[in-house]
């Protein structure tokens, strides 16, 4: 009878060993998806801002070459007295 008894308490031992080996897994595996999921959001973040930073120098390039565009129309407005429309909407010589 004491045989079995040392040999049931062996056998909770080991369950509640293998109980505490599984949580720690459990644990561990749930640490590294979250610092996976912490890793992907940081990522997208820089993606996103990486994404704006190029549409903001999009714009302000647009912007640029608009206002570049109009100072040189209005030079040539200036320069040669509204000539440069007639010649640009089918005159004879073309102009841009």
């Amino acid at each position: 009878m004491a045989c079995v008894c040392s040999t049931f308490g062996l056998y909770l031992v080991y369950i509640w060993f293998m109980f505490g080996l599984c949580l720690v897994y459990v644990w561990f595996m749930f640490g590294l998806c979250l610092v996976y999921v912490w890793f992907m959001f940081g990522l997208y973040l820089v993606y996103v801002w990486f994404s704006f930073g190029l549409c903001l120098v999009s714009l302000i390039t647009k912007s640029v070459t608009k206002v570049t565009k109009a100072i040189f129309v209005i030079k040539i407005d200036l320069y040669y007295g509204g000539e440069h429309e007639k010649m640009s909407l089918g005159g004879d010589k073309k102009f841009w």
